[in-house]
């Protein structure tokens, strides 16, 4: 756990396309992004503490809820600006709400949950 150069990571993901950005936040969101509960799970990591607040499970729910002021500001800057690159890209609106819904600070919520229901009503 203390071999994770997390300003490298941070400089590194710059350069990542937005290709790679989304494929990364897909890996977020869906549980499958190496957390400190997956690298424990796959033995590279001696405890599942979220390295920050050092306190609890860290898993994509916790990367979310996380109240340790060291994780509230990088991961408001990092969704505002995912939802930036979404409306410059010009994406639906309806799943710019989903991915805010989904994401917002200290709120997590299932994707299933937050796509709208749409009926033969609304398409007329």
């Amino acid at each position: 756990m203390n071999y994770i150069d997390r300003i490298g990571i941070a400089k590194a993901s710059k350069s990542l396309t937005n290709s790679e950005q989304i494929s990364w936040l897909t890996k977020y969101v869906t549980s499958c992004y190496a957390t400190a509960k997956k690298m424990k799970e796959r033995k590279l990591w001696e405890t599942t503490l979220y390295p920050i607040c050092k306190t609890c499970l860290e898993n994509t729910c916790h990367l979310i809820i996380c109240k340790d002021v060291r994780a509230i500001e990088p991961y408001k800057k990092s969704t505002n600006k995912f939802f930036q690159h979404l409306q410059k890209t010009h994406t639906h609106p309806d799943i710019i709400i989903i991915f805010q819904l989904v994401l917002q600070h200290n709120s997590p919520a299932s994707f299933t949950n937050a796509i709208p229901i749409y009926t033969t009503n609304n398409l007329i």
